[in-house]
């Protein structure tokens, strides 16, 4: 009879040899799988000795990742509260990247060059994911091995500590149109359809994201003071809670859009203010919009740049003409330190804090502030 312990593939395992039998049975990582496979080895000999079966059964399975990972989701859910979109941004991560690559090895063989093998193969191939999608999804990895660590898997986190990659540096300045250029496409889309013209202007006037604007209701607007407010971002075809606490705030629309809407009455207050215009009934999805941007870009003959950077261009130009800091922070759902540290090349006078509210954002010769 033959009961013993040993350390293969970075793992503590149990190999016995009885009466011509042979069997091995995986164990863990670290200390505590050290510890846990001495345990067992034991109770097993003791068995044997005792003449009773040769059986593994009583030693614990490592649970695999896909295990963890489902037990991680209510558990999760549960104790953080979420928005939508950030809890289907981590299950699509793990659905998609996650589990096919980890799913069934044991949760303790989530090592660090393993994971570091999983991000090599997300940055090169076909099916590639950007260094800024990898920042984004990467937190869902380390929160289901957090939640490994708590429940005795395994002795520590491999994603913590020293960085696992260097990713490509990100120019955290925005890259804005000029006024030229933000005329030029207010009149290309105008020419595509005059709504569209509409919607373009407004984001540009408003500084809105593109969910904040895409989800606007006819109910969140005040016509008699031409202001609307943002309560829900529409993404990835369903409404839910702007992006932060900041976000929940009132904008001005341009005089195209109140004249636009003069004297209409919705019967329904929840139909969008900017419908799709391949079913009117609906929100315009991210795929409509995209379309219609790049044939905007193409007429307008601008460089190309996301559809975002009309929010860009709305704080920047602001700024640079002497609207204060507090309120293109409070007109862009942002917080002054955030603003300061994306658009503080367009403060005037250096960067000071203050500054006039006189100069307003001008597009196609209407001013902003009327």
């Amino acid at each position: 009879m033959s009961v013993k312990v040993k350390e293969r593939d970075g793992a503590w395992w149990i190999f016995v040899h009885h009466q011509g039998i042979r069997k091995a049975r995986r164990v863990g990582v670290g200390r505590l799988g050290k510890r846990a496979a001495d345990d067992a080895a034991v109770l097993i000999a003791a068995r044997l000795a005792a003449g009773g079966p040769l059986q593994l059964d009583g030693v614990a399975k490592v649970p695999t990742f896909t295990a963890v990972a489902k037990a991680w989701r209510p558990w999760y859910r549960g104790l953080y509260a979420l928005r939508e979109s950030t809890w289907q941004g981590h299950e699509g991560f793990l659905q998609r990247h996650l589990e096919p690559f980890f799913g069934p090895l044991p949760i303790d063989a989530c090592t660090r060059p393993r994971i570091q093998a999983f991000i090599a193969s997300k940055r090169i191939g076909d099916h590639k994911l950007s260094d800024a999608s990898l920042r984004t999804a990467l937190p869902t990895l380390r929160l289901v091995l957090d939640y490994a660590v708590e429940h005795g898997y395994i002795p520590s986190n491999p994603m913590r500590g020293v960085k696992l990659w260097r990713p490509a540096p990100r120019d955290l300045v925005p890259d804005p149109f000029t006024q030229a250029e933000a005329d030029a496409l207010v009149a290309a889309a105008s020419e595509i359809r005059p709504t569209w013209g509409r919607m373009v202007e407004a984001w540009l006037h408003a500084g809105m994201r593109s969910g904040e604007l895409r989800g606007l209701q006819h109910q969140d607007v005040d016509w008699s003071h031409g202001t609307a407010l943002i309560q829900r971002t529409y993404s990835r075809r369903r409404l839910s809670a702007p992006k932060t606490l900041q976000s929940r705030r009132a904008v001005p629309l341009p005089t195209s859009v109140r004249e636009a809407f003069a004297g209409v009455t919705a019967l329904d207050g929840t139909a969008p203010l900017f419908p799709s215009f391949w079913n009117p009934a609906r929100m315009m999805a991210e795929e409509e919009m995209g379309r219609l941007w790049k044939r905007t870009l193409a007429r307008a003959k601008v460089r190309p740049r996301p559809p975002e950077t009309l929010r860009h261009t709305c704080i920047s130009l602001r700024l640079s003409r002497g609207e204060s800091l507090l309120s293109v922070a409070a007109l862009a759902g942002h917080s002054p330190k955030v603003l300061l540290q994306h658009y503080a090349k367009w403060l005037p006078d250096g960067g000071a804090v203050g500054g006039s509210t006189g100069a307003v954002l001008s597009i196609s010769g209407t001013a902003a502030g009327s």
